[in-house]
């Protein structure tokens, strides 16, 4: 093993002990009492930050596995935390919870300058801000105005921090373009959802943006991945667009429009690129405009053409449609010398056009499909449109299987054509690398599919080995990109298990923690062995006192959750409430139960400015069950005069527009696989109200 090995089979080992944590911890597992999962959480934070001072100090041969012990003590803490929620049933996937996780994250990453905290923190902060707008467990009622000024907050932090990254202030190019990706995510919602305020000027400053993006990284200083995510983004947002209206005002009429608008765009790109062919610099710039222009005019003219076929011929079949695609735009595409924009718009038009015919029609026509496919494969030159035409094949067989196979026998098909054709392939690198991709995505595909047990299990191992052994074998010098993808669908593989249902989580989390011990052990036996180690001097620098007390308030704040839910429990007024449940998945709690009460509606003001503001709410017990007793309490003032009478329960919540109120208690979670049961019987929730107001649930049924 060499250096690059070694600590790959670390990283691959200490990542399946923290999705064994983490699988475990969701399953809900009933042998443990409340008090013994807390202390196993903090033993846990403890056993790693302690791994990370024991590494760090015996100066192991690779500082980064202490660097990485550091970075697994914090996802340990996030998952101590959600453990916390899943034990006294708070929110699931509460904002407060990444939030809470955010803190000691974003600290480490001033603290140590180290990118993986970065990223962390930045994928943290973004979930707490998605949660806090769009919460699991009910419907967030905000206004346009409220929804408005969020998103372009998020965007406009974004930018700032795009800024400080691209001014190398914050020296990490991952932040760059997450930064840069969600500003444009967040803009593209902005002026996508036309209910929203300002949409006018949100529309007519994003195409500014465009501009003097398109300028600056091309003209002022070249920067071509920046180049290519803003021609995506503002390809995505000229198709938006143009769908939005031609659905919008759809006729006849329209339909040529958009025809013509295609027609012009591929015009004009003809004109442009024999002008920017004229200097080497303008290389770059020429395949983008390409590109965008053929997938517009494409997507515009093969909508345009389909409408305008059967509004002019509402007589004609399929077939003749399939025949034109064929006659008057794919054998132009492959046969003339046209410029490369037109050829590339009129294929592009013709197959997608013919693909949509054959799926009426006879199998003969998708056969003839797959082989004018692979002549345009053989035969265009730009690599974008090798790929693209080659995903159209795929598409094209799976079609044809599905003529004499079910789901399974399809995606089985398609590992079979990819891997042969990867295999056979030697020269058009490309389609070589796509057909690597689709294998890998057909073979995962099999893994979550509805088979017999026996069949699932090899599945599953097979593409476990089929994932891993490259990451070991591929050399990344000579074939990065392979390696690349290796890795990320053997992440994909052990997230995708976690939403699973035909194994259990607690046998999940087992087989990973053995995985795990054995990858890191197999690591270990061959580091060792080398002869002469490469020792890595470079790692992160802290000061120790700084990193003990961040330590110490992680703790304080698992023990302070615990203590205050306990006293809670132990303290608090029982009542029981009617309920209406229904079952999902947390992201990192396990299966839980969606609670909706009896008292979730209530008469409220519809002013809208009382939204989303703390609210007390009386309850009265009415034959043994709490109910809304007519009065509520916002910003201090009562909705009308209220004198308490004894029994009297007043508990706290937040109103989520009109007449309805959320009290924190939305979420119940349950052991693996009984949800289902469970929301098909249970009626009713006892719940410990606490002088505060504070709820929590203790049981239902």
């Amino acid at each position: 093993m060499n250096s690059k090995m070694i600590q790959t089979g670390y990283l691959l080992g200490v990542s399946l002990i923290l999705a064994s944590i983490l699988y475990f911890f969701a399953a809900n597992w009933q042998g443990f009492e409340r008090l013994t999962k807390i202390m196993l959480s903090i033993g846990l934070v403890l056993l790693f930050y302690g791994l990370h001072f024991l590494v760090r100090k015996i100066g192991n041969q690779q500082y980064f596995l202490s660097d990485w012990m550091l970075v697994a003590a914090s996802v340990v803490f996030g998952l101590s935390v959600a453990l916390i929620g899943q034990i006294y049933n708070s929110h699931a996937d509460s904002y407060w919870l990444f939030l809470v996780w955010f803190v000691p994250v974003f600290i480490l990453s001033l603290i140590t300058k180290y990118v993986p905290f970065y990223v962390f923190s930045f994928i943290l902060a973004h979930l707490a801000i998605f949660f806090f707008l769009s919460p699991s467990t009910y419907f967030a009622s905000w206004t346009d105005y409220e929804l408005f000024g969020f998103i372009f907050t998020v965007a406009l932090l974004n930018a700032v921090l795009f800024y400080l990254t691209y001014r190398t202030i914050i020296s990490t190019k991952t932040i760059l373009y997450m930064a840069f990706i969600m500003f444009h995510s967040m803009f593209i919602y902005l002026t996508i959802n036309n209910e929203l305020p300002f949409d006018f000027l949100s529309n007519l400053f994003y195409i500014g943006i465009f501009i003097v993006s398109f300028y600056y990284w091309f003209k002022v200083k070249l920067h071509r991945p920046l180049l290519i995510l803003t021609g995506l983004f503002a390809t995505f947002y000229v198709l938006q667009k143009g769908f939005y209206w031609m659905f919008l005002y759809y006729g006849m009429w329209m339909l040529l429009f958009f025809l013509l608008i295609a027609a012009l765009l591929v015009f004009l790109s003809v004109i442009a690129v024999s002008f920017l062919k004229k200097g080497k610099k303008n290389r770059i710039l020429t395949q983008l405009v390409t590109i965008i222009v053929t997938i517009i005019a494409t997507l515009f003219s093969t909508l345009a053409i389909s409408g305008l076929f059967f509004i002019l011929f509402p007589q004609a079949t399929a077939d003749v449609l399939f025949f034109f695609s064929i006659c008057a735009l794919i054998a132009p595409g492959l046969f003339t010398k046209w410029p490369i924009q037109i050829k590339y718009t009129l294929l592009s038009t013709g197959f997608l056009l013919a693909i949509g015919a054959s799926s009426f029609s006879i199998i003969i026509y998708n056969i003839i499909l797959l082989i004018l496919l692979g002549a345009g494969i053989f035969t265009v030159p730009m690599r974008s449109m090798k790929v693209f035409l080659y995903i159209l094949a795929n598409i094209v067989f799976g079609s044809i299987l599905s003529e004499w196979f079910e789901v399974h026998g399809i995606f089985l098909g398609l590992l079979f054509f990819n891997v042969l054709y990867y295999m056979a392939q030697k020269k058009e690198i490309a389609t070589k690398y796509s057909a690597f991709i689709i294998g890998l995505f057909a073979f995962l595909t099999l893994t979550v599919l509805d088979v017999e047990n026996w069949l699932s299990i090899i599945y599953n191992f097979t593409f476990f080995l089929t994932v891993t052994i490259p990451i070991f074998t591929i050399k990344m010098t000579t074939r990065r990109w392979e390696w690349t993808t290796c890795l990320i669908f053997w992440f994909l593989f052990i997230a995708y298990k976690y939403y699973e249902y035909l194994w259990l989580l607690i046998h999940k989390s087992i087989l990973f923690l053995a995985l795990g011990i054995i990858i890191i052990s197999t690591t270990i036996y061959f580091e060792r062995k080398r002869a002469n180690p490469t020792v890595s001097t470079k790692r992160i620098q802290y000061k120790t006192p700084f990193l003990i007390s961040l330590i110490l308030l992680q703790l304080g704040f698992i023990s302070y959750q615990s203590y205050t839910n306990e006293t809670l429990l132990k303290e608090g007024e029982l009542i029981k409430l009617e309920l209406m449940p229904i079952d999902p998945r947390s992201m990192l709690q396990g299966d839980y139960i969606i609670l909706r009460y009896g008292i979730t509606e209530m008469e409220q003001t519809d002013d809208y400015r009382l939204w989303n503001k703390k609210i007390k709410v009386v309850l009265r017990e009415n034959n043994g069950i709490y109910d809304y007793a007519g009065y509520y309490q916002i910003n201090g003032e009562w909705n009308k005069p209220y004198n308490e009478e004894q029994g009297d329960i007043m508990i706290n919540g937040k109103s989520n527009g009109p007449n309805e109120v959320v009290y924190g208690i939305e979420s119940y979670f349950v052991p693996e696989g009984t949800g289902v049961d469970l929301q098909n019987e249970v009626e009713y929730a006892y719940v410990r109200v606490g002088k505060t107001g504070n709820a929590i649930i203790e049981y239902i049924e």
